[in-house]
């Protein structure tokens, strides 16, 4: 049933076309004249100042995306990002800036899921593999729901929320920002890619900074000094938004995740330069013929050591030369195309999956399904019973343990 605050609304909707200012945007241009009033000229023009520089920030980012770092998974997310933000500050700066009643009430709602789309766009360029799922459309719709709400009642479109969803709505903004802040961290090590893996401390440091403020803020000061609210918001957040502007106009495309090619040994040389060509050779040497693949502790840098060149070296071949931008990536397809060549095998058929994987170099099976199903597309176990099918995909697949 649609609640009669919203039936309301509808009924004035055609009177705004013709400039008279009503229910429920009387009640903004009335907390607008009691902004000005309450603060002098200074305060004023300091959140004018900030809205108008934040939201110039953000809309250059947005171009930025569209026009630089397309062929990135990352652009629509950051467009996103950028364009909700953008609308959290033109709701934080409405007064200062006499925003007309209607478009304050149309940023006051586009600005809701911001968080929700900083969260997608850092996990679209920080965690390896992305791609949206069901998964994380309904995160957003559970988080989102009750900001909806709250904004309403912000308008006088509908009653209050019960209290318990502000507890819910905090609970989940600091889940959302230490779920990616877990990702980024964990992830940082195998990163092949050394222009992100340097962005990931300042990601994540800026945005629990950033957080925390803003917690802060909405816990304590807007009580405290209320009218200065909006504008200390507004100041805690835009040193992050000036940092991400930054950072993504010097940053190259590379920075990012974006579709390559996974090209193999055999024709690696034509994407490497001749004084890196003896360090591949070794690469290949070692995993081919040492299968050093199957060490479940293997990481990046024990590997360089093995190869006595530093990582950061090792890192740039195993990117630019071969396609990888996630060390666990590179090492898990050799492992998985030793494990399904076994599984294909009726000689290893009395083996449970679980211990082939533990043998093949994986610590449990969960990351071993997640590598399996997405080089091979279909589970272990339905690889397994397809036998016939599966020999024909192995068989089609060049077989890069032989060198």
């Amino acid at each position: 049933m649609i609640p009669r605050e919203m039936l309301s609304f509808v009924r004035f909707l055609p009177q705004f076309s013709k400039g008279r200012l009503t229910h429920p945007l009387t009640t903004l241009h009335c907390r607008h004249d009691a902004y000005k009033k309450a603060n002098c000229k200074a305060v004023v023009f300091l959140n004018a100042l900030v809205g108008v520089s934040a939201i110039t920030l953000l809309v250059v980012m947005a171009i930025v995306a569209v026009m630089y770092i397309r062929p990135a998974r990352a652009w629509p997310y950051l467009i996103l990002a950028s364009l909700t933000t953008a609308s959290l500050f033109l709701s934080l700066s409405a007064p200062a800036l006499e925003v007309p009643a209607l478009l304050t009430l149309i940023a006051g709602f586009a600005n809701v899921p911001h968080l929700y789309f900083v969260w997608i766009f850092a996990l679209s360029v920080f965690q390896s593999g992305f791609s949206l799922q069901a998964w994380h459309l309904a995160i957003g719709g559970i988080y989102t729901f009750p900001i909806f709400w709250f904004r309403a009642f912000q308008f006088d479109l509908t009653g209050a929320p019960p209290y318990a969803l502000s507890i819910g709505v905090s609970i989940g903004s600091a889940l959302l920002v230490m779920h990616v802040a877990s990702v980024i961290i964990r992830e940082s090590g195998a990163d092949l890619v050394e222009a992100r893996k340097r962005t990931r401390a300042f990601f994540v440091t800026a945005l629990i900074l950033t957080t925390i403020l803003t917690a802060i803020v909405d816990l304590y000061l807007i009580a405290a000094w209320p009218e200065y609210a909006q504008l200390i918001k507004a100041a805690c957040i835009w040193p992050a938004v000036f940092a991400a502007a930054i950072w993504l106009v010097r940053s190259s495309k590379d920075d990012f995740v974006l579709v390559r090619a996974v090209i193999d040994f055999s024709n690696a040389e034509d994407q490497t330069s001749s004084k890196d060509r003896a360090l591949l050779t070794a690469l290949q040497c070692k995993i081919l013929k040492e299968r050093i693949y199957l060490n479940p502790d293997l990481t990046v840098s024990t590997l360089a050591k093995d190869l006595g060149v530093n990582s950061h070296r090792l890192r740039a071949l195993i990117n630019t030369s071969l396609g990888y931008e996630n060390f666990n990536q590179f090492i898990n397809s050799f492992r998985v195309e030793a494990i399904g060549r076994r599984l294909t095998d009726e000689k290893h058929d009395h083996l449970p999956i679980l211990t082939i994987a533990l043998e093949g170099g994986f610590r449990s099976l969960a990351p071993f399904n997640k590598a399996f199903k997405a080089q091979f597309g279909t589970t272990p176990s339905d690889f397994r019973k397809r036998r016939q099918v599966s020999l024909a995909t192995i068989r089609a697949t060049p077989n890069r343990l032989q060198g």
